[in-house]
């Protein structure tokens, strides 16, 4: 795919339809708007199906492979968004793991018996669903407390993270979608610095988690994506909770705007650096095997001599 169809698809597109509907629907324009509108939760399930289907096709209503299923929970987790809003901390980290376990039953039961045994398939369920919590519930306890649009662009830092560690995994094409979720939450940010609740993601928690946690872990279960770097990546909304309260107290916008995002820039950074390193590397030692078994000028094979 060119360049510039490329930004089209991914990048443009999604993101104009998340800010047509953040405009329709409008549930930031109330006197007192909710965190609990179900707005953005809609806007960027939106970004996020239409770049799937630009990119890779119309979901499919039966999913024949585990990642054709995600817009499909993407839908799911913006249809409960508001139902599930004002649900209290127990409850809700119960639906968080309910839905946690689906997917991660989803993506790993493929694995079972051929490339996983039913300890390392539990393992892995487990990881899968401790994954999503974290991410959920891990930014629904934080962007409450901040400002929403340095909340959102913490987000969009996330998710890009993501979106290169899929790349670094092998896998371009599904690495584009998570771009379209990037780019839907730019939309948002963007509105947002006109009125600032229209950059409140809330609601879009159940949203987010499912496309970073089925992203990341269809990248190291079916590709050659890395455990370390979705511990790092997962561990970031840990940071910025461990940081709400020195992050809610800027009084300047701008600090309010930019300290979340600078929280966790430099581990974001690192650990795409490494991964970067990684593909590369990996990249260097298939091209010496390819040499290395390739017929030399006197025509002899490494596998089978002259």
């Amino acid at each position: 795919m060119d360049p510039i169809r490329a930004l089209l698809l991914g990048v443009v597109a999604p993101a104009v339809l998340a800010l047509v509907l953040a405009l329709v629907l409008g549930g930031w324009r109330r006197a007192e708007p909710s965190r609990f509108s179900a707005t953005a939760a809609v806007a960027l399930a939106a970004s996020y199906v239409l770049g799937w289907a630009l990119i890779l096709g119309l979901p499919k209503l039966m999913p024949v492979d585990v990642t054709q299923a995600t817009p499909w929970f993407v839908v799911l987790g913006a249809l409960l968004a508001w139902p599930l809003g004002k649900l209290g901390v127990g409850p809700r980290v119960l639906v968080s793991l309910l839905l946690g376990a689906c997917i991660a039953v989803w993506l790993t039961s493929p694995l079972v018996p051929g490339t996983f045994d039913t300890m390392a398939a539990a393992l892995h369920g487990v990881a899968v669903t401790a994954t999503f919590v974290v991410f959920d519930i891990g930014l629904r306890a934080v962007l409450p407390a901040i400002d929403p649009r340095g909340g959102a662009i913490a987000v969009v830092l996330l998710v890009t993270g993501v979106s290169l560690a899929v790349l670094f995994s092998n896998v371009a094409s599904l690495a584009q979608v998570v771009g379209a979720l990037a780019a839907g939450l730019g939309a948002l940010i963007a509105l947002g610095l006109w009125r600032r609740s229209a950059a409140e993601l809330t609601s879009a928690t159940l949203v987010i988690a499912t496309v970073l946690t089925t992203s990341l872990w269809s990248g190291k279960l079916y590709a050659e994506g890395d455990y370390l770097v979705i511990a790092v990546l997962v561990a970031l909304p840990l940071v910025l909770l461990a940081s709400a309260r020195w992050l809610a107290r800027p009084r300047r916008p701008l600090l309010a705007l930019a300290l979340p995002g600078l929280v966790i820039v430099i581990p974001l950074a690192a650990i795409t650096y490494l991964a970067s390193q990684v593909y590369f590397a990996r990249g260097e030692a298939r091209s010496s095997a390819s040499e290395m078994t390739k017929p030399s000028d006197d025509g002899y094979d490494p596998s089978y001599g002259y």
